[in-house]
């Protein structure tokens, strides 16, 4: 994902309407899902937000006891990598273990629709972002570490032969 691990998982942890706030790192919400063909169904979950993941287990849906659990890992300033893990309660019998293959495939085709909307605006808010804070540094690079310094700072070049620890003048 173009966009750094805070900025992604602030995106996903809003993709679902907020239904009631338990406490800073904890809210239900209700998302919206599709299973085949597009058919639509509504889940009721709670999601446990972390600094680097956010979990989940469902209170309601067509599926018993689905747990998610979405890692994410800053790999560079402004990329992050997702990985989504996902568990649910397969009914017995041999029809219940056909029907949760389906399911295991339903699930994963939802969580990729997700992932894929929340990069794309996870992408344009941290590129609005980036924009603006461009626009109000002043900087004519443009971008790049000097793009974020107030105009108070100097900035100073090393002379050569000075070592990372002496001072420069």
């Amino acid at each position: 994902m173009g966009a750094p691990a805070s900025v992604a998982l602030r995106t996903l942890a809003s993709m679902g309407n907020e239904i009631e706030r338990r406490s800073r790192l904890e809210r239900v919400v209700a998302v919206e899902r599709r299973r085949f063909w597009g058919r639509r169904y509504l889940t009721t979950e709670v999601l446990e937000l972390e600094p680097t993941a956010i979990r989940s287990h469902w209170l309601t849906g067509p599926v018993g006891a689905v747990e998610e659990s979405i890692e994410c890992v800053q790999v560079a300033v402004d990329r992050s990598e997702l990985t989504w893990r996902g568990s649910f309660e397969a009914r017995d019998g041999l029809r219940g273990r056909l029907a949760s293959i389906g399911v295991r495939w339903a699930l994963q085709r939802d969580r990729q629709r997700v992932f894929t909307a929340a990069r794309r605006i996870a992408e344009a808010r941290f590129a609005l972002n980036r924009a603006n804070a461009i626009r109000r540094s002043g900087h004519p690079a443009g971008s790049g570490l000097l793009g974020g310094l107030s105009r108070d700072l100097e900035v100073v070049r090393a002379t050569e032969g000075a070592g990372p620890d002496e001072p420069t003048a």
